[in-house]
């Protein structure tokens, strides 16, 4: 049984299903196991919402052409990419901007890196010399208030 030879619609509702628990086992994380959300998790909430947004639409109105569930490819794509669009534009990597702006909130924060090779490492250790100048911050917020906490 290969996903990716589903119809559109049994794609896209699987997509909307896989963000919905995710964000539903993060809200259970912090409402009945007591843990408090990082910035960083967040931002990953508010992708997931958008993405999964996006997916429940595609699903519901389920385009017969090839244009149609083209279109919500690249909307799907795009919701998914705009933190990495950010950090680019920056010229960071995605992971650093993250825990960089993990370490910049004016409260305590302990950012959890969870590297599996040396490489990973490298890229999260060089977060510690990076400073996000008021211009990313700014479009951190922007991204924020446009699409404000999902619970």
């Amino acid at each position: 049984m290969n996903p990716l030879r589903w119809p559109f619609r049994a794609q896209f509702f699987l997509g909307f299903l896989i963000c919905a628990g995710l964000l539903g086992y993060a809200i259970f994380l912090q409402l009945k196991m007591g843990l408090e959300p990082c910035p960083l998790c967040i931002f990953q909430r508010l992708a997931f919402a958008a993405l999964g947004l996006l997916f429940l639409i595609g699903a519901l109105h389920g385009p017969s052409n090839r244009p149609g569930r083209a279109t919500y490819g690249v909307l799907a794509f795009i919701a998914a990419a705009v933190g990495v669009g950010i950090a680019a534009r920056h010229g960071l990597h995605p992971a650093q901007m993250a825990i960089a702006f993990c370490m910049a909130r004016p409260f305590p924060c302990i950012p959890i890196i969870g590297a599996t090779d040396l490489t990973q490492l490298e890229i999260a250790l060089a977060a510690a010399d990076v400073v996000l100048d008021a211009e990313i911050l700014a479009e951190i917020d922007a991204a924020h208030r446009a699409h404000p906490m999902p619970y």
